[in-house]
C-alpha cells in the first residue's frame, strides 16, 4: 500500500516511472523537465496546482514547482536578436 511516507519518498527519475499500489492503482511519477513542458501547454494548469499547493502549504512541494515554472518560462524564450 502506498503511504503519505512512501508517496512524499518519491524521486523523479530520467523517465517517467509508475509505482503500483492495490486494486490496480498506482502513481505515475514525473522528471521536472515533463512538467515543464506541461505548465508551458496548459497555463490554467499551473495557476490551479500552484493554488493547490499553496493552500497545502508543503514548502518543498512549493520549491518544486518554482523550479519547474522556472524551466518552463527557460524553454520558453525567445532568442536574442544579434
Amino acid at each position: 500500500m502506498l503511504t503519505d511516507t512512501k508517496l512524499r519518498n518519491l524521486k523523479p527519475k530520467d523517465k517517467l516511472y509508475k509505482v503500483n499500489d492495490r486494486d490496480g492503482l498506482y502513481v505515475a511519477v514525473t522528471p521536472a523537465e515533463i512538467m515543464a513542458e506541461k505548465f508551458s501547454a496548459d497555463p490554467t494548469y499551473v495557476s490551479e496546482l500552484f493554488v493547490e499547493i499553496l493552500r497545502d502549504g508543503d514548502q518543498g512541494e512549493i520549491e518544486i514547482l518554482f523550479r519547474q515554472i522556472a524551466m518552463s518560462l527557460e524553454k520558453n524564450k525567445l532568442p536574442k536578436d544579434n
